[in-house]
């Protein structure tokens, strides 16, 4: 999510370092988290400056998972938060992502949050970085041509992965919890007010994932 403005209002952003990542995880149990499939993992200053201590924290996690330093992180988080506005719209259906991705109607119905985010970011005076081929500006724009190769590189993406379905989907179904639409989709809805940005569909997506989950306690 866009975490990283909350932890710099509450320690300093120069004793904050940025990640975004896409590869593919979930949790099964304590001690227990499942490998999904490679994607990406960028860390970097919310500066964008070059320094010793994020090329540390690269290599560190480069055990883990392929990694590189960026000096565009809010850039990718953006991108992969206007990627992920789509996929908590997908986890309020119960179909595979892949089997949504292959549906044009579904897919238009759910780009609309994408273009509101981006708007958003842009208002934050951030533009949106392409992510795992995923453009938002694509949407922002209509660009049919560009929003169907973003479609594209997402089903590549999810044919490459063991999971058929999102964590968000995993949360509210199987797991009968919380998910992160507070932590994702809920700093974009803040900035979206502090600068007079409409959202009413990424609102009405925020208020139907904190309807399913609490549905999803009651049926746990």
């Amino acid at each position: 999510g866009l975490e990283e403005y909350r932890i710099a209002d509450a320690v300093g952003a120069d004793r904050t370092v940025g990640a975004a990542l896409t590869f593919g995880g979930h949790y099964v149990g304590p001690g227990v988290v499942h490998y999904g499939g490679p994607g990406s993992l960028h860390v970097g200053e919310l500066d964008g400056a070059s320094t010793e201590r994020a090329g540390r924290l690269c290599d560190l996690l480069s055990a883990a998972h392929p990694a590189e330093v960026t000096d565009r992180i809010f850039s990718l988080l953006w991108g992969k938060t206007a990627l992920g506005a789509f996929y908590f719209g997908t986890a309020l259906l119960d179909a595979d992502v892949l089997d949504i991705l292959r549906s044009p109607e579904e897919l238009r119905r759910l780009s609309s949050p994408v273009v509101e985010t981006v708007r958003v970011a842009l208002a934050c005076g951030v533009e949106p970085e392409v992510v795992d081929g995923f453009d938002p500006h694509a949407f922002l724009a209509g660009d049919d041509a560009g929003i169907e190769a973003s479609w594209e590189a997402q089903r590549r993406y999810w044919r490459g992965l063991d999971a058929k379905r999102t964590g968000v989907w995993r949360d509210l179904n199987v797991h009968h919890r919380p998910t992160e639409v507070r932590e994702i989709l809920g700093p974009v809805v803040e900035r979206a007010r502090r600068y007079s940005v409409g959202v009413p569909q990424l609102e009405h997506l925020f208020d139907a994932v904190e309807a399913a989950e609490s549905a999803a306690r009651h049926d746990g």
